[in-house]
Formats: C-alpha cells, structure tokens, sequence
C-alpha cells in the first residue's frame, strides 16, 4: 500500500531529525512545533503572533516559550541571533575536511545558549530538569550560575543524555576532583564521540578507567617503567589488557615472566602477542591458562610459538623499540 500526502495548497516543512526528538517531547511541544512550521508568519514574526500561537496550541505564553526553548535546544530550530552570531563567528575560508573523515558532534560551544527567560520558563515547566540540575548541585556541592544551567539543559537536549547519566557523569568527574561544568561538557562530548551515550555504556566505561587507573602503576613497576609518560602503543597495549580482555595483574604477571624467560627481557610488545593468544584461545584466567600450559607436552615450552608468529613477535618488537 502507498500512502500519499494531500498538501492542498500549503505545505509544512520540517527538520527530517525531528522523528528522533519525538521521544522526548511532549504533547504540547509537538504541537507548538506544528503550529511554527504551518500558521503564516509564524516564523518570521514570532513576538507578533505569540498569543496566536499560544491559543492555537491551548497553552499559555509561557508554555509556548519553553516549547520553543526546547526545540531550540534540542537544535531542531535557530533564533535570529543565533544565525547572526554564527555569520559572524564564520571563517572566511573554512578548512577543508576529508569526506572519508568520521562525522563527529558540533564540539561544545555549539551548545544552546538559552537566554534567563527561556531558563525560567523551562524550570518552571519541565519539572524532570529542576530535580538534574539539584542533583548536579549536589554533586557538585555548589549552586549553578545561569552558564552552568545552559550546560546541564545542552546535554540533556542538545546531546539527548539522559537526567541519570549525566548525573553519574558528574558524580564520576567530582571523583577525580574535576568539578567544573566546562571539564564535564567536554568529557560528555567526547564520551559521545566514542559510543558512550547509554548509562550502561557510561557505567561500563567508568568500571574499565577505573580498573586501568588501578592496574598501571603495577603493570608499570612489573615492566620497570616507573614515572615515565608511557608512549602510545605502551598505552594502547595496556588498555587493552585490562579493559578489552578483562585481564588482572595475575594473568598480565604470568605473561611477563614468559615473556622474560623467553627473550630475557621486558617487551611489552612480546607480553601482549602472549595476551592475544591467550585471549584467542578462549582463556580468560589465571587457572584456565595454567591448566591449558599443563597439558602441554615436556619440551614444548610454556608459550609455543611458530615461525609465523615468532617473526611477528619480533617485528612488533622492533617498531616498539623504534618508538621509544
């Protein structure tokens, strides 16, 4: 079955992104956004026609301004002066971006800024945003200025967080003694750039830093690094031990000493190439990896290798030392 739109004579227009801010918005938000995209001039003299709006919509003023504060925030529509200062904000000549580049958010300053009206209507309406931003607060232990509110309604609207991440988002950075808003804007952004958008995901995210935090300083004294800053693979490597195979220092130290005892070394490089097997292998523990070294036969060594992946080991080692 086809269905067709019968548009008459007029036609509403709006943003294909809507359908995914439905969810969101109520009743009444989805009606003051037909009534802009459909009553003439509604748009392009919105002070002169806000009772209009508002009866056609069987709200009050207020209401009608914290709809339109939403959908603002939510980036669904744009004010006058927000294109204004965007013109003037604009490079004259733009950088150039590979189309194969990965399509990251707007980063941070592209953020609603909702002015103290819109504020006010918005607290006042959507109570659910009252309750985040006492709960921050408390987080936080101080009372928010009018920037740090803007912050809390841009991740809840602009980034569609939810009232519960944020809120251990915020609780996570007064952790490590980050209390500022800006440093929690920007780590949310960069959680989302990584996929991190669901309280599961955050709460895992959190377990895995928290373990890597826990876990370097003995990975570092195993492999005698002491306070030296790590180089990138050293730390790719170390992150994956601890957060993608979910190994403990135990298993780690057990790769170590093969490591050791087979090129009479530390090589982070070689260490991980026996992670990767083990890991491959399906041994997810100290006692399974054990068991499976009993079984092997006298001779064989604790770490068997072939020529293929003997020649690997000693590449990879190689670009390590090149590195360092």
């Amino acid at each position: 079955m086809s269905i067709y739109f019968k548009y008459g004579k007029e036609v509403a227009v709006l943003p294909a992104a809507v359908i995914s801010k439905i969810d969101r918005a109520t009743k009444k938000d989805i009606k003051v956004l037909l009534a802009l995209a459909s009553l003439p001039g509604a748009t392009a003299n919105f002070d002169s026609v806000q009772s209009e709006l508002a009866r056609v919509c069987g709200c009050t003023e207020t209401e009608l301004a914290a709809s339109v504060a939403f959908w603002r925030g939510a980036g669904m529509i744009e004010t006058e002066d927000q294109v204004e200062t965007a013109a003037e904000s604009a490079p004259t000549e733009p950088a150039k971006v590979a189309e194969t580049a990965p399509k990251k958010l707007e980063r941070a300053d592209a953020l609603p800024n909702y002015t103290t009206e819109e504020l006010a209507n918005l607290l006042e309406q959507r109570r659910e945003i009252t309750q985040l931003i006492d709960e921050c607060q408390n987080a936080l232990g101080k009372i928010f200025n009018t920037h740090e509110i803007n912050i809390v309604l841009g991740l809840n609207d602009y980034l569609e967080l939810d009232g519960q991440y944020i809120v251990l988002l915020v609780e996570y950075c007064a952790k490590l003694g980050k209390k500022s808003l800006r440093y929690v804007e920007k780590k949310a952004f960069g959680l989302v750039d990584e996929g991190v958008t669901t309280v599961d995901t955050l709460i895992a995210y959190i377990d895995r830093t928290e373990r890597m935090a826990s876990l370097e300083g003995q990975i570092r004294s195993l492999f005698g690094m002491k306070d030296r800053e790590l180089s990138t693979k050293e730390k790719k490597f170390f992150e994956k031990w601890v957060g993608k195979f979910g190994y403990g220092i135990e298993v780690i130290k057990k790769a170590y000493e093969i490591t050791v005892d087979a090129i009479h070394e530390p090589s982070p490089a070689y260490t991980n190439a026996v992670l990767e097997r083990w890991k491959n292998d399906g041994l997810d523990t100290l006692e399974q990896i054990e068991a499976a070294e009993s079984q092997k036969l006298p001779g064989e060594g604790s770490f068997d290798t072939d020529d293929f992946f003997e020649a690997a080991l000693r590449r990879s080692m190689e670009n390590m030392k090149g590195e360092n």
